[in-house]
């Protein structure tokens, strides 16, 4: 009768444990991606120069940027819209990766763009912290 009831909880403990890792597993192996607001790869040339992003954020929202030319030079500018306010300005950069805390709630606008008769594949990766 003893034997039978730790039979019972042995096996009990060692399902409970088994469900646990094969759930937990994939998890581990592949976390979930953060929590991406734009992953864009974008032309910039002579026709279309310049990309805008809209995003609308919240007060002490935190996101990162980052923004990779391949090997060539581009202008970023992130701002809030109403009122402006410019929170990033760069021009002929390379790459860009920073986190930014939001000011206030409201409309942002992420403008990646290159001078007329250059061409340009940006990688844009927008991602909430």
């Amino acid at each position: 009768m003893m034997a039978t009831r730790i039979a019972f909880i042995v096996i009990g403990i060692a399902l409970v444990g088994w469900t646990t890792v094969t759930m937990l597993l994939p998890l581990l192996t592949n976390p979930p991606l953060a929590n991406v607001l734009i992953k864009k790869e974008v032309p910039l040339n002579e026709e279309e120069y310049e990309r805008e992003f809209s995003l609308e954020l919240f007060k002490d929202e935190r996101i990162n940027i980052k923004v990779n030319g391949n090997g060539k030079s581009f202008d970023l500018e992130f701002v809030r819209k109403e009122p402006y306010q410019a929170l990033v300005y760069q021009r002929g950069i390379g790459y860009f990766d920073a986190p930014k805390t939001i000011p206030a709630d409201g409309t942002y606008i992420l403008r990646v763009g290159t001078d007329v008769g250059d061409d340009v594949r940006v990688t844009v990766l927008v991602t909430k912290l």
